[in-house]
């Protein structure tokens, strides 16, 4: 992602990104319920710009939450799967879905949200 759209996404405030967004709204809304009654969340999204707006928001939240996208070297992928898969402070997992395709085990989870 282009250095000038992550700083310009670091400006906006929580609110300005979520009423920009019927899908992000939606997101939010949903993240908040499931993470009041204790679930664990993955979100798949193609578009690694969706993540990271979403990123954003769940910062801004204080959402615990680990990412793998095409980004991110191979060797890390694992360590970040080992600690979402055994650290239940992390709430959420944010993948893209090229990489979520390549045999990851994350059965802590117990809901899935597809993002396009």
């Amino acid at each position: 992602m282009a250095v000038s759209l992550l700083n310009e996404l670091y400006r906006l405030q929580k609110t300005t990104l979520v009423q920009q967004s019927a899908k992000l709204q939606f997101v939010v809304t949903l993240m908040q319920d499931l993470k009041k009654n204790n679930h664990r969340v993955l979100i798949f999204s193609q578009s690694t710009k969706m993540l990271d707006i979403i990123q954003q928001v769940f910062k801004q939240e204080g959402h615990k939450f680990v990412r793998i996208d095409g980004e991110i070297p191979l060797k890390e992928r694992q360590q970040r799967i080992n600690t979402f898969n055994t650290d239940r402070s992390y709430f959420c997992f944010l993948l893209s879905t090229k990489v979520g395709g390549f045999g990851l085990n994350l059965t802590s989870a117990d809901r899935v949200i597809i993002c396009k």
